[in-house]
């Protein structure tokens, strides 16, 4: 199960990465800022400012990938779903929530961050402001 898994978490990135999908066929000005997004969730001056820092980015970027978020259609081709997160951002911050969402495994997060050619330093702003906004983002997604 385990080779399945990290198997398809190459696929997807791949597919993201070398194919952009749809996501290419819209304007880039349609959707929000992932700081934009992620100050919805800030409750402190200090995270607003650590968001402020991080890169803008002019990417496509999905918010929430993971293998839950990836299906075949009927010609076997990925297609990305949970739409609800995309927004416009530097790739560095889709790959940080992407390891992120991979904690229940370090090994799996290594290899992840190693095949996307980053290190846990190169996205570390990035999750210091992921770790700092998500128990508030959950609580918002779980009131729905």
């Amino acid at each position: 199960m385990r080779e399945c898994y990290e198997a398809l978490t190459w696929i997807i990135h791949g597919f993201v990465v070398n194919n952009s999908g749809q996501l290419m066929q819209h304007n880039i000005d349609d959707v929000i800022s992932y700081k934009d997004f992620l100050k919805m969730f800030a409750t402190d001056e200090e995270t607003i400012a650590k968001i402020n820092a991080l890169a803008d980015g002019d990417c496509f970027i999905h918010g929430d990938l993971h293998l839950e978020n990836v299906m075949l259609d009927q010609n076997n081709q990925l297609v990305l779903i949970d739409m609800m997160n995309v927004c416009k951002g530097t790739e560095l911050y889709d790959v940080a929530r992407t390891y992120f969402l991979l904690s229940y495994d370090s090994n799996i997060q290594r290899k992840y961050l190693e095949k996307m050619g980053y290190s846990v330093e190169d996205i570390m702003p990035y999750l210091d402001v992921i770790l700092r906004v998500r128990e508030n983002e959950m609580s918002c997604i779980y009131w729905w």
